[in-house]
């Protein structure tokens, strides 16, 4: 649901900071602004160039707060501060308590608890968390 999606948004994030804004500002801010400013000798050019690379600078401040916001976001929704596994944790006991009471006695009550626990961390960590990153990686492809 809702931090499904939080998650592939922030984790598709990740690599647009990394890999295109932070590469493209740098390479503009040095190859473009500081290049012009040594070049000219007009007062008014120079007062384009330095407002060009205050711009700049705040493009890449406000791509490296959504960076940290997304990293937060990712971390929180993914991991083990309850996000997703928490849902399939109670997804399952779920299952559990709509079985037959006869097919409660097949394991002991510690068995179906951490086969839950167990499950949710395969299901976590060995479905979603590799889609979240390979989605992740395309979107670096992609970009660079």
């Amino acid at each position: 649901g809702e931090k499904w999606r939080k998650t592939m948004l922030a984790m598709c994030f990740l690599p647009v900071h990394s890999v295109a804004v932070s590469t493209l500002v740098q390479k503009i801010l040095v190859d473009h602004v500081v290049k012009g400013i040594q070049a000219t000798s007009d007062y008014s050019k120079i007062v384009w160039f330095y407002a060009e690379s205050v711009f700049l600078v705040l493009i890449q401040l406000i791509s490296l707060g959504l960076h940290r916001w997304a990293d937060v976001v990712q971390t929180r929704n993914r991991g083990r501060t309850g996000g997703i596994r928490q849902h399939h944790r109670g997804e399952l006991l779920r299952k559990y308590m709509h079985m037959e009471h006869s097919e409660h006695w097949l394991a002991s009550d510690a068995s179906w608890l951490y086969a839950g626990i167990y499950d949710a961390d395969v299901i976590t960590g060995d479905a979603y968390f590799q889609v979240f990153v390979l989605f992740q990686s395309l979107t670096a492809l992609s970009l660079s």
